[in-house]
């Protein structure tokens, strides 16, 4: 049995990293069935019909087209994995329990411990478990990937969103970009081990 929750546990940890790392990739094909415009000519002429975005020879809107047969499922895996995704990640990471397990766990790897069961019997089967949605980050910016899966939604809606306005579009992201760098250089969120030992000097209420 114990065998058996070691495994498990891993896989859950292995799991929230694929997703976090394919996030934007596949947030992005999700919506490309919803992502249409009209085709202009050469000459400037458009007609009224429009096209994916991503396969110009399917024409959205028609009953019986390729198109319209994908928008149910790009609607529910949008909500399921696009939206569904950041919210169990937030269910996880700000539950008051598990913020105190974070932060508690991030300053034992400060210290240096924590990687086995006999240095951390407080924390140890959630590190395995969820270590992967926050061990890159200091102690009380464990929550930042989410942050960082806002950002990548960001992107693929806005895209989606201002899709007929290149210029919009453009600007929304790099406004999204902006934002973020600037609270990057901010509250420079990541650890490095050149932090752990100023984070492992401090008391429990400091880090």
């Amino acid at each position: 049995a114990r065998r058996v929750k070691q495994v498990r546990n891993s896989i859950i940890s292995g799991s929230f990293l694929t997703m976090y790392i394919l996030y934007l990739n596949i947030a992005r094909t999700t919506l490309d069935p919803l992502n249409c415009r009209q085709i202009e000519a050469e000459d400037g002429t458009t007609t009224k019909l429009e096209f994916m975005i991503s396969q110009p020879t399917q024409v959205c809107w028609q009953k019986d087209s390729m198109q319209a047969s994908l928008v149910p499922f790009a609607i529910f895996f949008f909500i399921l994995y696009t939206i569904g995704y950041p919210a169990l990640v937030a269910s996880i990471l700000l539950k008051k329990t598990n913020r105190v397990k974070c932060m508690h766990d991030q300053y034992l790897r400060c210290l240096g411990t924590g990687s086995l069961k006999a240095t951390n019997k407080s924390y140890h089967t959630f590190r395995v478990k969820y270590s992967t949605l926050y061990f890159k980050f200091k102690p009380k910016l464990y929550f930042w990937i989410l942050l960082i899966v806002m950002r990548k939604l960001c992107i693929v809606t806005f895209t989606l969103i201002f899709h007929v306005n290149a210029t919009m579009q453009l600007s929304m992201i790099l406004l999204v970009m902006f934002l973020s760098y600037t609270a990057q250089v901010k509250y420079n969120p990541y650890l490095s081990r050149g932090d752990y030992a100023e984070i492992g000097e401090m008391s429990p209420e400091e880090y």
